[in-house]
Order: structure tokens, then sequence, then C-alpha cells
């Protein structure tokens, strides 16, 4: 079922690269009819290894994450 929103496949590769990520995927609402402007996004993340970068990939683009108000 596609997504709700843009998406950037190069900018999402290049930022999957960046930080090990070796699954990456939507779910909830942006999957659906109900999805609306106001609506949070839902994403899952697996990352290659043990390590993860905890809340450091919450800052990787603060402006691009959450867009327009």
């Amino acid at each position: 079922m596609p997504a709700r929103i843009p998406i950037d496949r190069q900018a999402i590769a290049t930022f999957c690269r960046k930080w090990r990520v070796t699954e990456l995927g939507l779910y909830g609402s942006v999957l659906r009819e109900d999805f609306r402007p106001d609506s949070d996004v839902d994403v899952f993340v697996t990352f290659e290894g043990d390590d993860t970068p905890g809340l450091a990939i919450v800052d990787m683009s603060a402006g691009r994450c959450h867009g327009p108000r």
C-alpha cells in the first residue's frame, strides 16, 4: 500500500547508509485513508549490528522531519 506522503528515495538511501539502517518502513495512518495533515508518521527502523544511535538519530534532520506547520 503506498504512503500518503512524498518520499525522496535518494535522501532515504543516504540516511540509511549514514546510520547503518538495514530496514526502514512506515506503518499506521500514513498508509490508510484516514491520514491527515496533522497526523503523526509512524516509522520502524532496524539497524545493522548491535549498535544503535539512540537519540542522536532524532537530530539527523529536524527541519526535514517536522516540515512546515
